[in-house]
């Protein structure tokens, strides 16, 4: 589990600064700087900026696009072995029709290996105070038990992006 001083904010943008934050500010577990591998479903732990060319759970060396992604960050619940999520802090590179392709692929992968995915499109950050955020978040948390609520809050989002401050 990360704590406050754990990470510099160095390397990473605001928004995903923010939810760090606020992450640590509600007692919510998570990681940070890890892989997953779509080839064997590991999960392993890099160093922030790189990218593996190899997993280091099956070490099926990695030859073509989408066979591992690298999450933003994992959530998971304190005292129960239930699912974990998945946060994507999303910019505008992520507003391509190519890379909304490829991202709507990745988010089922991952939610087939079983994970709630959450995206947040970073253009929410400029005008949502802390208290929402902090709301959203512990959302989310709630979801990682709940697969019901989780259903709910992902239905009728057609590119499955939770919030992505568009319409």
């Amino acid at each position: 589990m990360v704590g406050k001083n754990d990470f510099p904010k160095k390397g990473i943008t605001d928004e995903e600064f923010r939810v760090r934050e606020q992450l640590i500010e509600l007692g919510i577990p998570f990681d940070i700087d890890f892989a997953i591998c779509f080839e064997c479903s590991g999960r392993f732990v890099i160093s922030k900026g790189v990218y593996p060319n190899k997993c280091a759970k099956c070490g099926i060396v990695y030859t073509k696009e989408g066979q591992y992604c690298l999450p933003d960050f994992q959530i998971y619940h304190k005292n129960l072995p239930i699912r974990s999520g998945i946060i994507e802090v999303n910019g505008n590179v992520h507003d391509k029709v190519d890379r909304q392709k490829k991202d709507r692929i990745k988010i089922e992968k991952l939610q087939k290996l079983g994970y709630a995915v959450f995206v947040i499109h970073a253009n929410l950050f400029k005008n949502l105070p802390n208290m929402l955020l902090r709301l959203l978040l512990w959302s989310m948390y709630l979801c990682l038990n709940n697969t019901a609520l989780y259903d709910i809050s992902i239905k009728g989002e057609k590119e499955l992006f939770i919030l992505t401050g568009k319409k």
